[in-house]
């Protein structure tokens, strides 16, 4: 028993003493962002005209769509005339492979911030300084770890920049970082910008969401080996309702791009309407809920654009999305309206996989088959929300093929049902 007592008791000290070390921890999320996603007013709150983004922002701030950092500072031991610039090289491993590299802005800079990192994690970097002469010499090494939710990223030349992973889902996981971004354009984009995306953040395919008349490119901006295309698409209740077709195509050539092993970028001009849009879709769909959904939409306030949750017809999307399925599963309702706008289930649950990591958190039976057939029954309720087994006189709500729900008199409940047959045959035919 004494000696059972020791060994719990050694192995108690030894988790006090590892999570008591002196490695720093640094927090990815700028206080701006991070005060806006602790505040649980939403929780609370579901009126969609109610907003406290404005609280944590206002205009006169400038721009807060950045990620917070580790900052590196060092003494510089090579000659101004004979500096190139410096060289900063961040790992997950201490052999500094597999990693991400910076450069200063400025070649006398002897400090730079070390942002896009993932929360978490524990990173390892050195710092070099290069000779015009292609020398290079170590002038700082460290490690430090990584906190927070939200990945902002931050990249030279373009702006509403962030990772989709983070978010908690209904599944009880996580979505994954690194694999799906949504920004503004990349009309600016630097070379140090084009760096971060590529070699950094190993983008391979990048989606516009603009038309032509906003972009005329066929050739993405990251260079001819980024694949690239360019489909226009209507933001918001109607684009999701009654021009849903170009968003079909979208979510078909991200998965496609992703089957693919590629990181995939979505964006509109600004990464809030039309972007916004597909991310509200998408997050939807790997088991976001409400609250969040709303948050992620509003957190392009922080890179000055005005977007609250009651702005146009954001309100009016999460009712429509709800009327896919059941009202207490939200991420059924969004798997069922992709699945009424021909995306297949097999694409459907790899996107889910993929992000959310099931097969290898043992998570896969967790994650739901197509529970419905693609084309509902007709069903029948009262005006007072009452299921019929059949039309009754007077007043009936029609639920449809389309998953919709219409009023009909009792005589127009007859000329729904044989619209019904009639959609059921256009589809099968």
């Amino acid at each position: 028993m004494n000696k059972l007592c020791f060994i719990l008791l050694a192995v108690l000290v030894s988790l006090a003493v590892w999570g008591q070390d002196d490695i720093e921890v640094v927090s990815v999320e700028n206080s701006y962002v991070h005060a806006y996603l602790t505040d649980d007013t939403y929780f609370y709150d579901d009126d969609y005209n109610t907003s406290v983004v404005n609280t944590y922002y206002t205009d006169t701030a400038g721009r807060l769509d950045y990620p917070a950092g580790k900052l590196v500072e060092w003494s510089r031991v090579t000659r101004i005339a004979s500096l190139k610039g410096s060289i900063i090289t961040v790992s997950e491993n201490e052999e500094l492979t597999d990693s991400m590299t910076f450069t200063t802005k400025n070649r006398g800079d002897s400090s730079f911030v070390i942002r896009n990192l993932i929360p978490y994690r524990t990173y390892y970097y050195k710092v070099e300084e290069q000779a015009y002469n292609g020398t290079l010499t170590e002038v700082a090494r460290g490690v430090f770890r990584t906190e927070g939710q939200l990945r902002m990223i931050y990249v030279d030349g373009s702006s509403n920049v962030r990772d989709m992973g983070g978010w908690p889902t209904s599944f009880g996981v996580p979505i994954q970082y690194g694999k799906m971004y949504r920004s503004a354009n990349f009309n600016s984009i630097t070379v140090r910008g084009i760096h971060d995306f590529k070699e950094n953040l190993h983008i391979g395919a990048e989606l516009d969401l603009r038309d032509s008349t906003e972009n005329t490119s066929s050739v993405s901006a990251l260079g001819a080996d980024v694949d690239f295309i360019r489909i226009s698409t209507t933001a918001y209740h109607n684009g999701i309702c009654y021009v849903p077709q170009a968003l079909t195509r979208d979510l078909q050539w991200l998965i496609d791009r992703m089957r693919e092993g590629k990181a995939v970028n979505w964006h509109c001009l600004a990464g809030s309407d039309r972007c916004g849009t597909l991310s509200f879709l998408i997050g939807g769909l790997l088991g976001m809920n409400e609250v969040d959904l709303c948050r992620d939409y509003e957190l392009s306030r922080f890179s000055m654009r005005s977007r609250t949750r009651s702005y146009n017809t954001f309100p009016r999307m999460l009712p429509y999305i709800r009327t896919f399925g059941p009202q207490y599963d939200l991420a059924q309702c969004f798997y069922n309206y992709w699945l009424t706008r021909d995306i297949s289930p097999e694409d459907l649950n790899f996107l889910r996989r993929t992000m959310l990591n099931i097969e290898t958190d043992g998570f896969e039976t967790d994650v739901p088959e197509i529970t419905v057939n693609k084309y509902f029954e007709p069903e029948y309720y009262n005006i007072n929300g009452t299921k019929l087994r059949e039309p009754q006189p007077g007043l009936n709500i029609v639920r449809g093929a389309d998953g919709h729900y219409k009023k009909c008199g009792f005589l127009n409940t007859i000329v729904c049902i044989f619209s019904f047959i009639a959609s059921i045959s256009l589809t099968f035919n």
